[in-house]
């Protein structure tokens, strides 16, 4: 995951120098989606306690969320999956860190009471895609799926 700002934002990003310059003096606060898990912590813990030098508003929700709220203008940056980069026209990585891997990531689990192979119904409750590749992998398996997204 990256912190993303559109090409269509007021905002822009200096990153060497950590500062935030804008067009005209900011007088609302930059919105910014950040996703509700345990691995954003860091980033939620360094907005809290080493704030930037403009006022901040912190949307926090899942990964498809976040990019809902970046693509609709509700949010001026927002963490994102890399995955969700194609779905932008045009972005900017605003952030030199982010949450990555290089290898094996076992974030995402599904439990179950019976063998997978008599699993009739998933009931997922974070973003459509991490459902549809996990489904894609086991679509002969699994009978129908239930996405609960709040």
């Amino acid at each position: 995951m990256v912190f993303i700002v559109t090409h269509t934002t007021k905002i822009q990003f200096e990153i060497k120098s950590k500062q935030c310059c804008n067009l005209a003096p900011l007088k609302t606060p930059v919105k910014i989606a950040l996703v509700s898990y345990t691995n954003t912590l860091p980033f939620q813990w360094a907005l809290k306690h080493n704030p930037p030098d403009w006022p901040i508003s912190v949307i926090s929700d899942y990964p498809s969320r976040c990019a809902e709220y970046l693509l609709s203008g509700a949010a001026d940056i927002a963490l994102l999956p890399v995955g969700q980069l194609k779905d932008l026209a045009h972005y900017t990585i605003c952030s030199p860190i982010g949450i990555a891997a290089n290898g094996p990531v076992d974030s995402v689990k599904v439990y179950s009471q019976v063998p997978l192979n008599q699993i009739k119904t998933l009931y997922w409750i974070t973003s459509l895609k991490p459902l549809q590749l996990w489904c894609s992998c086991y679509a002969a398996i699994i009978g129908k799926y239930i996405l609960n997204l709040k």
